[in-house]
């Protein structure tokens, strides 16, 4: 296709003629707009089609957001080559995410590098997307140019020990972070141990998303070292690993420091190579784990705080209520358990 001048909309992003009312970002999202409609003219059907996915794909509020997904469809060189000129332009970008999508090697390379024009991008998200080592190392590069980054979250993106130890450089420098998925990924012990020995640092985080990434017990004891930190964690989910009972019992023991001192924790453990006996200890946590200070007996529903959870699933929900009278924190565990395709609450 010629170059058409009314494509360039550089002048677009700078000109304050019919825009000077706009918010920086909402002007962006106008100017995007413009320059996809160009695109899309006298353009190859691959063209047009790439250009609608990116504007159903791009979401606008406060802030400007890209989520794409190409679940059903193939971008193909034509496909990147606009994705990639596109991205540039999303000065204001606040959340990128890509799902389901099958990149080359070239096209996640140069995702990477752009990663630094979003100095205000506070969610990144790769979900079922072939990154693969060399893939993790770009990203890696890229995330420490993200400051402030508050949310992140890779699954499924086919890594190893060595993309899990370059991504696992970068959390270091993330201190902002509050949302951490990192999960289904077969690494070995080494990338393992690199990522959690990283967590130290995640100070602020909130959520924290380990489930099946291979967790052995060394790793697992790094998480725990981690989690001391972790003044405001409020879930932790690490089920489907290879934990074992001693180093579970020690991350064990962190969350009963965790909920007598916030009051509640969403953790799950399923999945870990747990005896039975330490499953016991786990779910009669009041008369064991976490020592509360009244006899599991003596509780009532009154001392139960209740909280939304997963009730298909193994998940521990973590309860502590200050009781004023007597000025001691009574503490309940609450767990439901998927069973033959029955669900049983027990507590």
């Amino acid at each position: 296709m010629d170059h058409d001048e009314s494509c360039d909309v550089e002048d677009f992003y700078t000109s304050d003629e019919n825009y000077s009312f706009y918010l920086p970002h909402e002007k962006e999202y106008n100017a995007f707009l413009k320059y996809l409609n160009c695109k899309r003219q006298h353009s190859s059907p691959d063209t047009i089609k790439i250009c609608d996915l990116l504007k159903n794909s791009l979401e606008y509020e406060y802030d400007v957001r890209l989520r794409f997904s190409m679940k059903e469809v193939t971008l193909g060189d034509e496909g990147e080559a606009i994705l990639l000129e596109a991205l540039p332009k999303l000065r204001n970008l606040s959340v990128l995410s890509f799902e389901h999508c099958n990149l080359g090697e070239h096209c996640i390379t140069s995702i990477a590098s752009a990663l630094k024009n979003f100095p205000h991008l506070i969610e990144l998200e790769f979900d079922w997307v072939n990154l693969g080592d060399k893939g993790a190392v770009a990203i890696a590069s890229g995330l420490l140019q993200l400051p402030n980054l508050e949310r992140l979250l890779l699954q499924h993106i086919d890594i190893s020990d060595e993309g899990a130890i370059a991504i696992s450089q970068s959390v270091k420098t993330l201190t902002n972070l509050r949302f951490f998925i990192f999960e289904y990924h077969k690494i070995g012990t080494r990338g393992a141990v690199a990522m959690m020995g990283a967590l130290k640092n995640l100070r602020k985080v909130e959520t924290l998303w380990l489930r099946n990434i291979c967790m052995g017990s060394e790793a697992a004891l790094q998480l725990a070292s981690a989690m001391t930190k972790m003044t405001n964690l409020d879930v932790l989910e690490i089920r489907d690993n290879e934990i074992g009972d001693k180093a579970m019992m020690a991350i064990c023991r962190v969350v009963s420091s965790i909920v007598n001192m916030r009051g509640w924790l969403q953790f799950g453990f399923y999945g870990n190579n747990l005896s039975e006996a330490t499953y016991k200890v786990i779910r009669l946590a009041p008369s064991g784990l976490l020592q509360a200070t009244c006899p599991w007996s003596r509780l009532t529903h009154k001392d139960i705080q209740h909280r939304p959870f997963d009730d298909t699933i193994m998940t521990v929900l973590l309860c502590a209520e200050r009781i004023r009278q007597q000025g001691i924190k009574r503490v309940v565990v609450v767990s439901s358990v998927y069973i033959k395709g029955h669900n049983t609450l027990s507590s």
